[in-house]
């Protein structure tokens, strides 16, 4: 007769290897050892930027637990350098940063944005050069080619998704004559990097959340084509990572969904025009919404936009 104990250790070993299984899984899925192949850029270059001012060490020392033997990428580049020190100065930190990553709150990045455009850039450009100019060498029809970056793939098994159809009203209320509407891959094969239910490791294991964002992305692509029948919509060719974040960073008009690598990309690109979900949280949109901003990036118009949850 197995014993209340035994019983207890049982379960504590089969959610171990539960977890442990679902670790390697997520890790061999998410991380590609290939050129330009970032993995979790956005918050890599918060740490990068902010880790100076916010005292979290932990989340710090992880910066060097992303780098790989042989990984040619811009994460791996940034965790290299130690060139930023960036100060708040007299600030009452508090008032501005949190525990949290600190670019998924808008407060932080108005505070910021300039400063952090120069920095980010200036890392972006010598990253490009350093691979004979290719990652800015991408082209675009015009003026008025538009970019979307609709964040899929972890957010649709966590049930964080935009409704697209706040997407193509954005890109109505621009009153812009498009050439082009591009729509990106937008991490449709990205799984949760934790393990936050039974349910979520359910629809990781069988593939439920890449084939639900296949879904949401074709019917995306479908209204957007119904919408905008004089302008071009084209689906983005496969890239990479870095490729992805330069191509956000290089085009004239970008809009995008939540998360952290779609926002830097705003920060550290040249888009005339960027919009972007006004979220309370950029990391959990389905907290909510906050009032709609104007981000003060020079040379650019960037709202934020209202949104429901799909």
């Amino acid at each position: 007769m197995v014993s209340k104990y035994s019983k207890v250790g049982l379960i504590i070993l089969s959610f171990v290897l539960v977890t442990t299984f679902y670790a390697l899984y997520v890790n061999h899925t998410n991380i590609k050892d290939e050129k330009f192949e970032s993995y979790r850029l956005g918050n890599i270059i918060d740490l990068w930027y902010f880790s100076n001012i916010t005292k979290r060490q932990k989340l710090i020392n992880n910066l060097h637990s992303f780098d790989r033997k042989n990984k040619d990428s811009f994460s791996i580049y940034l965790t290299k350098q130690n060139k930023l020190k960036y100060e708040l100065g007299d600030y009452d930190k508090s008032k501005y940063f949190n525990e949290d990553f600190s670019s998924y709150y808008y407060d932080n990045v108005i505070f910021c944005v300039n400063n952090f455009h120069l920095n980010l850039r200036g890392m972006m450009e010598e990253y490009n050069q350093k691979h004979d100019n290719i990652l800015f060498n991408q082209q675009f029809e015009d003026e008025n080619h538009c970019v979307i970056h609709y964040r899929l793939g972890d957010v649709v098994t966590l049930g964080d998704v935009i409704d697209y159809k706040d997407l193509i009203q954005t890109i109505r209320d621009l009153e812009v004559k498009l050439s082009v509407i591009e729509i990106m891959d937008g991490g449709k094969n990205h799984h949760p990097v934790r393990l936050n239910s039974i349910s979520t490791f359910k629809k990781t294991l069988f593939k439920e959340d890449t084939n639900s964002s296949e879904v949401i992305y074709n019917k995306f692509y479908s209204e957007l084509k119904e919408t905008f029948p004089d302008t071009k919509v084209i689906q983005s060719e496969k890239r990479t990572t870095d490729e992805d974040f330069f191509r956000m960073a290089s085009a004239p008009i970008l809009i995008t969904g939540g998360g952290s690598y779609a926002l830097t990309a705003a920060v550290g690109g040249k888009s005339r025009i960027i919009r972007t979900p006004s979220c309370k949280t950029l990391d959990f949109p389905s907290q909510g919404c906050r009032e709609n901003l104007d981000i003060p990036k020079e040379g650019c118009n960037w709202k934020t936009y209202q949104y429901k949850m799909l």
